[in-house]
């Protein structure tokens, strides 16, 4: 069985992840855990062409170092952030330098629709979270794969009656 789409939260935000689904033809629906316009807000733009970062008052990143996530940190000449008037609103206070994260991923391999997918996954999700809370289904109560396949199956037909009861008891009440 191959899946068409997955959908997942965003500890699965990984762009090996992406990239090697992508790959297979399976669109992935997971959140990033970088927002899209973070640097916006900070004030810095990237550059995808040229693949560097511009700071507010127009100066380009000198460099840039990969790291451990992906993606890359960009740095800023020390010469030009202490010139710089609008140093106060961009570094710390024992900062010399602006350094900014940027993983070109955040802009690739996305898919429309991501909202309503989540919108989907949460529903399921919820199933799975009543079934944990309330059937017992934190921990397996039998060993062996067959047992735990029965309990999971006897479970969410337990969960499935439950939804259908109620379904035609709000559908009784309209008429």
């Amino acid at each position: 069985m191959k899946p068409a789409r997955l959908a997942a939260d965003k500890a699965y935000d990984d762009s090996t992840l992406r990239a090697e689904l992508a790959e297979e033809g399976i669109k992935v629906y997971v959140p990033s855990r970088i927002e899209k316009d973070r640097l916006n807000r900070q004030g810095f733009e990237y550059d995808e062409k040229s693949g560097t970062v511009i700071c507010r008052a127009g100066k380009m990143a000198i460099g840039s170092s990969p790291h451990n996530r992906g993606g890359s940190v960009f740095y800023f000449s020390e010469k030009d952030c202490k010139a710089c008037p609008r140093r106060t609103e961009c570094l710390g206070r024992n900062q010399t330098r602006k350094r900014v994260y940027v993983n070109a991923e955040v802009h690739r391999n996305r898919v429309r629709g991501i909202k309503r997918a989540m919108r989907i996954r949460r529903t399921i999700e919820r199933v799975f979270g009543e079934a944990k809370l309330w059937h017992n289904m934190a921990r397996a109560r039998y060993r062996r794969r067959s047992r735990v396949a029965i309990q999971v199956l006897l479970t969410f037909i337990c969960l499935n009656a439950k939804k259908m009861s109620l379904r035609l008891q709000s559908g009784a009440n309209m008429t």
